[in-house]
């Protein structure tokens, strides 16, 4: 389908998602990484220190998972020159998380047991 948006539109909206996206990441990546130090260091010695901390890893999973979801939303969203219902918007998101997750999860098998570099290139794969 052809461009009919304007110029300064397609390049407003590019650097709009570009930044709105790699936001919800960094934010996604960010809950990832803190771990134990961010619960320790928001609960101290509070009552809500025991419940938070049985509950932390499953709200840190769903803050990585609901903002890389979002972040794949807004991009079929907004992204396509097209007029849509936003119908299917979602299970599209899910789907391409899922995938995204599958594809990752056997390139890393395949690096871990059967990428043999040595063998293949000898001491270039070294």
């Amino acid at each position: 389908m052809p461009e009919t948006r304007p110029y300064w539109h397609v390049e407003l909206l590019a650097l709009g998602l570009t930044v709105s996206a790699g936001v919800m990441i960094i934010i996604a990546l960010g809950a990832l990484l803190v771990g134990r130090r961010l619960v320790d260091m928001l609960t101290g010695a509070t009552a809500a220190s025991h419940w938070l901390a049985a509950a932390w890893p499953l709200i840190r999973w769903g803050v990585v998972v609901g903002f890389f979801i979002l972040a794949i939303a807004l991009l079929y969203h907004a992204a396509p020159n097209l007029k849509h219902s936003g119908r299917g918007l979602w299970p599209a998101a899910l789907t391409t998380f899922a995938i995204w997750i599958a594809i990752s999860i056997g390139l890393a098998v395949y690096v871990d047991h059967f990428a043999n570099f040595n063998a293949v290139y000898g001491t270039l794969g070294r």
